[in-house]
């Protein structure tokens, strides 16, 4: 085709997809049960910028109305002008990142933890800013952009 890289990053979600679900699921699974019983959540922010964002979509849908809890999916930006306080229903940043250094994402991660929001980080790459920055951190194990 013409080598357009959204028409690559697209041809390689399945792929990609198959790698979550298998590989790194066991990893989401424990992470998710130290959150729950450390912080006991009540609200899940999910950010990203571009197709991160989009991709914050689905667990949010999945969130509010397969496990009856309150999943709300921001641009990243729109979290760091209005993000929570911390007495704000026991809330929790998850942020998504393929590089893990989006500005407005870091900005979104810097943000709650000023307000003592717990985050997670989940991106490609384990020495990213937000995974440094975050409380948790999961890498994907997809190759980078």
């Amino acid at each position: 085709m013409n080598g357009h890289h959204m028409l690559k990053e697209i041809r390689e979600q399945p792929e990609a997809f198959k790698k979550l679900l298998g590989e790194t699921w066991p990893l989401v699974q424990r992470m998710a049960r130290a959150v729950w019983n450390t912080h006991h959540p009540s609200t899940f922010y999910l950010t990203g910028c571009g197709s991160s964002y989009y991709a914050a979509m689905i667990p949010a849908h999945y969130y509010n109305f397969q496990l009856g809890l309150d999943g709300r999916a921001l641009p990243s930006s729109e979290f760091v002008w209005y993000a929570p306080g911390p007495g704000d229903f026991s809330p929790i940043l998850i942020s998504l990142s393929r590089s893990g250094r989006t500005s407005e994402s870091v900005e979104a991660i810097r943000k709650a933890r000023r307000r003592k929001v717990p985050t997670i980080a989940v991106t490609s790459d384990s020495s990213s800013t937000m995974s440094e920055e975050c409380d948790y951190s999961l890498y994907t194990g997809i190759h980078s952009e």
